[in-house]
């Protein structure tokens, strides 16, 4: 058959999953979620009412008790509470760098017109029937040209490659090193993030 798919198909695809992109739950306004992480959740609240209890404890006995153990409790909580939060935040804003990091530049695919006639011979493709597409409007099923330097823009599978290609990770992973790719599929079982055959 030939490669790549009818410009139709794209449509119906791309309306079907939606654009290429990756799409970042709704984000909490942050203080908010400081708040939340600071009152909220079982723990918190049972140790709140510990501090509570203290606090009352202290006030109907006075000298009896001291100040200590709520303070101490009440700055573990809220320090639990801010170590979360800032890692949180630090987690939405490397989703926002993984999101800046999609290539923008037009990525050249094969896309057909129409389908071949009823009975008639299919034709080769060629570079006329190679076009260049926005990276949102990539979908499941395109077959993408790249170049040597050029972005990835999906994830895919390689259907053919040079030999000695390698793609750089190190955005995604913090390897240092590009890791080699090969076009031919590998043995079941293997996890995708260690597929050579995908990028």
């Amino acid at each position: 058959g030939r490669p790549g798919l009818e410009v139709g198909q794209a449509v119906k695809r791309l309306k079907e999953h939606g654009p290429n992109q990756i799409t970042p739950p709704k984000l909490e306004n942050r203080y908010l979620k400081l708040g939340r992480m600071v009152f909220g959740g079982i723990l918190n609240i049972l140790l709140w009412i510990c501090v509570l209890l203290e606090l009352l404890l202290l006030h109907f006995f006075p000298g009896e008790k001291d100040a200590v153990t709520p303070l101490i409790l009440s700055a573990v909580i809220v320090g639990t509470a801010v170590l979360q939060w800032v890692t949180e935040l630090r987690a939405e804003s490397s989703m926002e760098e993984l999101r800046a990091l999609q290539g923008s530049e037009p990525a050249r695919v094969a896309r057909w017109a129409a389908p071949p006639p009823l009975g008639g011979p299919e034709e080769e493709p060629s570079e006329a029937h190679v076009v260049d597409v926005d990276p949102l409007d990539l979908v499941v099923g395109d077959i993408i040209f790249l170049s040597a330097g050029q972005r990835v823009p999906a994830d895919v599978r390689i259907v053919h490659c040079s030999d000695g290609m390698e793609v750089d990770n190190s955005a995604l992973t913090g390897e240092a090193l590009p890791e080699a790719r090969v076009s031919h599929p590998e043995k079941p079982g293997v996890a995708l993030t260690e597929a050579r055959c995908l990028a």
